[in-house]
């Protein structure tokens, strides 16, 4: 059983999780993998997948931020939610997640492709320390959609200038797809069974934002 996450790539990629490469079932992605090595059979399971999830990133930054870097007026932000162009944040200050993440991934290999840079004046590896960040006013970040939620009950603790917006970036919608790989010639206790749906469930409420 893998927790698999393949991103919206030219390539696609297969990603490596806890030091397991992480086999997709998909026929979609099963090139890039190549023939099976016939010494160790590592290309050999016959492996199911359950879509669990397919979030899009988001640029989050607090309302002092936008209001000091752009001149937006944050009221005309609608529900939070106003897709962005990366364009718009050309040469502004960012705190990013670390380089091996999926997400600051994506963001590099959008950001070639649209000729555009950003300042990176810190690089971290915890949501929570970007949020407070982003929330201080120095810095812009990105999350995943699975994190609005954590944002979403920061700011009711939080106003005013601390207010954190969460705003799409175009052309990264639905760009992380993760998925329940299995071994399907395997038959599974009920218990397991269960945690599958389970999964699928938790999955399916953090991505109602």
């Amino acid at each position: 059983m893998f927790f698999c996450k393949t991103v919206k790539s030219e390539p696609p990629t297969a990603l490596y999780l806890s030091g397991v490469l992480c086999i997709p079932a998909l026929r979609r992605i099963s090139p890039i993998l190549g023939p099976p090595d016939k010494a160790s059979g590592e290309n050999s399971i016959p492996l199911a997948a359950m879509p669990l999830s397919s979030e899009s990133i988001y640029l989050i930054a607090s309302a002092h931020y936008l209001k000091r870097q752009l001149g937006w007026d944050p009221d005309e932000l609608v529900n939070f939610r106003t897709e962005v162009e990366l364009e718009q944040f050309r040469g502004l200050p960012f705190a990013m997640n670390q380089e091996k993440s999926t997400t600051h991934q994506l963001l590099k290999e959008h950001m070639s492709k649209a000729d555009v840079s950003i300042q990176t004046i810190l690089t971290v590896s915890d949501y929570q320390v970007l949020e407070g960040i982003c929330r201080i006013g120095e810095a812009a970040s990105f999350c995943p959609q699975i994190y609005l939620s954590a944002i979403d009950q920061g700011n009711s603790f939080c106003s005013g200038d601390r207010k954190l917006f969460a705003l799409p970036v175009r052309s990264l919608e639905h760009s992380i797809r993760s998925e329940l790989a299995y071994n399907q010639m395997l038959s599974y206790p009920q218990y397991i069974t269960d945690f599958f749906g389970l999964l699928k469930q938790s999955s399916d409420e953090h991505m109602k934002l």
